[in-house]
């Protein structure tokens, strides 16, 4: 955690990691266990949610929603596989959230629609009704994934 930075009022979740550098501004929530890579930034009132991950050098200037791995600058990257693996998600639980990542931003839906599509058939998974519900509870909106149809789309 050499040269990190929490601004004043962050509420910072159990088991949280923050390398070398990471700037979080005001304001911040930084959900359990989500992490922080090398010389990432994070802008005030923005909420990193559980088991997310920001990669080195990335930054973010909206919510990042539960079980993610950000890359670069505002962009979504995939689900944080590796962690969900190390944190011992069963595999059921992992397809489910690909599921929810695919037809989130994959489908050129709404996000509305897609949110909607997501728990009718995904419901009965406690961590895809968590998914879904940080993005509803977002005020920010989220960032776009890379590659996606919707990239240049404001959610």
């Amino acid at each position: 955690m050499v040269g990190s930075h929490l601004g004043h009022d962050c509420r910072v979740g159990d088991g949280c990691t923050l390398i070398n550098g990471a700037l979080v501004a005001g304001h911040v929530v930084l959900h359990d266990h989500c992490i922080l890579s090398g010389h990432s930034a994070v802008q005030q009132r923005v909420r990193i949610g559980r088991l997310a991950m920001i990669g080195g050098l990335g930054s973010t200037t909206k919510d990042i929603p539960p079980f993610l791995l950000h890359q670069g600058y505002n962009c979504t990257s995939h689900l944080n596989l590796v962690g969900l693996r190390r944190a011992g998600f069963p595999a059921v639980t992992i397809n489910a959230l690909r599921e929810a990542f695919r037809i989130l931003f994959k489908e050129g839906r709404t996000l509305n629609s897609a949110l909607d599509r997501i728990e009718a058939d995904l419901g009965t998974v406690a961590e895809v009704n968590e998914f879904v519900g940080f993005i509803r509870e977002s005020t920010l909106g989220i960032n776009p994934a890379r590659g996606s149809e919707r990239k240049h789309r404001t959610y």
